[in-house]
């Protein structure tokens, strides 16, 4: 599989930034696909590295893991299933903020359906370190992901909700700001 890490991404026509994906499970890919061709460029990560094969021949590039995905994107995308693993993306050893800078504006869009106690804690976790976090549980499955066609349910600030509607209005036909995190 080719491994892009060392050619420069092709222009962005996005206003937010770098964008990565992080989970490649069915409806991750779905999210990644939509996103690498209305972006042109993506990042992503999955344990399974061959879950990204048909993204990176089309010229996405892999990283390893999630910090390194983070290192190359001021906006992450998670489709992951579990707030435990959520929270070992995020805050492990690998995870998201380990890639993050203090100087990087980065912001985190959870796309799983988690406990709204679990979604809160983490929010506050990543705002403590200087981070925006926004969460978008999504409904219309991976058809609606590829069409663009997702209903999308996003907690968090006004800012924050704002800015990452830049990438996931390329995955939603409707996003409706339901308050804070």
């Amino acid at each position: 599989m080719p491994d892009n890490r060392s050619q420069p991404p092709p222009a962005r026509s996005n206003t937010v930034g770098s964008v990565g994906v992080v989970g490649l499970g069915v409806m991750g890919h779905a999210i990644a696909t939509r996103l690498y061709q209305e972006l042109g460029a993506l990042a992503v990560s999955d344990l399974r590295r061959d879950a990204a094969n048909d993204l990176v021949e089309r010229g996405a590039t892999f990283y390893d893991t999630a910090a390194e995905a983070a290192a190359h994107s001021d906006v992450v995308v998670l489709s992951l299933n579990t707030a435990p693993i959520v929270e070992q993306v995020v805050f492990g050893g690998d995870g998201v903020l380990a890639g993050w800078s203090g100087d990087r504006d980065g912001l985190i869009s959870d796309m799983a359906s988690i406990a709204p106690d679990r979604t809160r804690d983490f929010a506050g976790r990543v705002a403590q370190q200087g981070f925006s976090w926004v969460d978008a549980p999504l409904s219309g499955g991976a058809p609606g992901a590829l069409a663009g066609r997702l209903s999308l349910m996003a907690g968090g600030d006004e800012a924050a909700v704002s800015r990452a509607r830049t990438v996931l209005d390329h995955l939603a036909g409707r996003v409706t700001h339901v308050g804070d995190s």
